[in-house]
């Protein structure tokens, strides 16, 4: 199991490389690797329990092979633990990324065409019903771009 832990240890650190979705693949794998040992450690339980006696008084030795039992039993909880949690939190990366790839989408073409029309400029009025088409031509620009920014 220490290299489960070191696996877990190498996702966090080499995060920044890795894709999301690469680190939920890996920590998903992890998880099912923990789960089998934990499978491996029930089994042996049960088989602590048929063979070693139980009670206060206990041997030495088999007090011995309980203790590192539990101790392996804690270790590899602990370690489930941390991997769901590990995994919990780059599945919600993976969904952010989702997010913000689609946001950029949507948002490029529309800053694509602001920037053609701010480029272009606007041209003077002539009289008062060209003044009132530019106003709401100016004015829907406007809205748009507030849209936009939330």
């Amino acid at each position: 199991m220490q290299s489960a832990t070191a696996e877990l240890k190498d996702i966090r650190e080499a995060s920044g490389a890795m894709l999301p979705e690469d680190r939920v693949a890996r920590t998903m794998d992890l998880q099912e690797d923990i789960a089998a040992k934990i499978e491996i450690l029930k089994s042996d339980s049960a088989t602590e329990l048929e063979l070693l006696p139980q009670g206060e008084k206990v041997p030495g030795d088999a007090q011995a092979f309980k203790d590192e039992l539990a101790r392996i039993t804690k270790y590899v909880t602990d370690l489930q633990e941390s991997t769901k949690i590990e995994c919990d939190k780059y599945s919600n990366d993976v969904k952010y990324w989702a997010e913000y790839r689609t946001g950029i989408k949507e948002f490029t073409p529309w800053l694509v065409g602001a920037e053609k029309a701010t480029g272009e400029g606007l041209a003077k009025p002539a009289d008062l019903a060209e003044v009132k088409s530019l106003n709401e031509k100016v004015l829907s620009f406007e809205k748009n771009c507030v849209n936009y920014l939330k």
